[in-house]
This record gives C-alpha cells, sequence and structure tokens, in this order.
C-alpha cells in the first residue's frame, strides 16, 4: 500500500516545521511518517521547566524522535519498534520535535508535549541547560564576571577570542 503524507505537511525540515499552540501544559500532535519523510513540529517553553515529550506508534514502523534547540540536537530517543520518550529540564525559548522512521520505516503516530515550570532549584543541577541556580532561581548563566554568577562559581575565560561565557562551578570551593 501507498504511504499518504499527513496534513502537517510541509513540516519536512528544522525551517518549516509545523508550530503548536499554546504555551505551558500539555499539547498533541499527530502525523504519518512515509519512507523518506520526516515530520518537525515546533513548540514554545515560556517558564523554564521539566518537559515530558510521549510518542505513540502503535502498529507503525520503528518510529523516532529526537529535541532539538536552535543549537541542534539536545536528546533523543531510539526505542526499538516501540513508544518514545524524552524527559528533558528545558529554559525558556522554542524547541523542534524531530520525528523520523528508523531505516525508512513508515505509519502513523500521536505525540504530546507536557510542560511543567520550574520554580524554584536548590542547585544548579535542579535547572535547565544554560542557567545556574541563584537564590533559589534558574537565571541565565551568561557572564562577563565573576560578580554575575551566584555563590561557589566563577566566570571562567573560555579561550581566546570573544567567544562567550557561562558561569561554572568553582572547583575550589
Amino acid at each position: 500500500a501507498a504511504c499518504s503524507d499527513d496534513s502537517g505537511e510541509n513540516d519536512d525540515t528544522f525551517a518549516t516545521a509545523r508550530n503548536l499552540t499554546g504555551t505551558d501544559g500539555d499539547r498533541l500532535f499527530d502525523g504519518t511518517i512515509c519512507p523518506a519523510d520526516d515530520d518537525f513540529i515546533g513548540f514554545d517553553v515560556t517558564t523554564a521547566g521539566a518537559v515530558r515529550i510521549e510518542l505513540a506508534t502503535e502498529g507503525a514502523g520503528d518510529l523516532d524522535i529526537e529535541l532539538l534547540g536552535t543549537t541542534g540536537r539536545i536528546a533523543i530517543s531510539e526505542e526499538a519498534g516501540g513508544d518514545e520518550l524524552i524527559v528533558q529540564t528545558l529554559a525558556a525559548g522554542h524547541y523542534v520535535v524531530h520525528v523520523y522512521g528508523f531505516d525508512d520505516a513508515s505509519g502513523d503516530y500521536v505525540g504530546s508535549i507536557n510542560t511543567t515550570a520550574t520554580t524554584t532549584c536548590a542547585s544548579t543541577d535542579d535547572c535547565p541547560l544554560d542557567t545556574v541556580c541563584n537564590a533559589s532561581r534558574c537565571v541565565s548563566d551568561v557572564c562577563t564576571s565573576t560578580s554575575m554568577c551566584p555563590s561557589g562559581h566563577i566566570c571562567p575565560v573560555a579561550g581566546p577570542g570573544s567567544a562567550v561565557r557561562h558561569c561554572a562551578p568553582d572547583c575550589d570551593t
């Protein structure tokens, strides 16, 4: 049987991702993957927090997902022929879920994206990527001097040039 593209086309690249409406909470999406066809689904996170992405592929071939940010892959789920799950802590921003068939697998899928805001933190480990815990809040880790970083952190020089600097734990404390 021939495979027919879903109604979300043309969503075959990061740049042409179909964007889900809504902000935090549950957002649902569905589609069909055909051989040599990928789907990209964009969503926004308005407040840093936990994101849970699920993809159900009952009866479909081996479909996989990856979570992408503006700088590339953040996480991937490649279960062998089963449902897919990614759980990640993310900063506020725009992200894209890439749905694709392993080895040109095809089939229908349904998915959900659930976001839960992080309101407090006890340490930087509780915070999303590119943030640090400062006074129980996750804040940007971009810095130009150590005085911009929370206690127990430094603002290291990242080598020659004008590379962006990020607060990092001070190994001496």
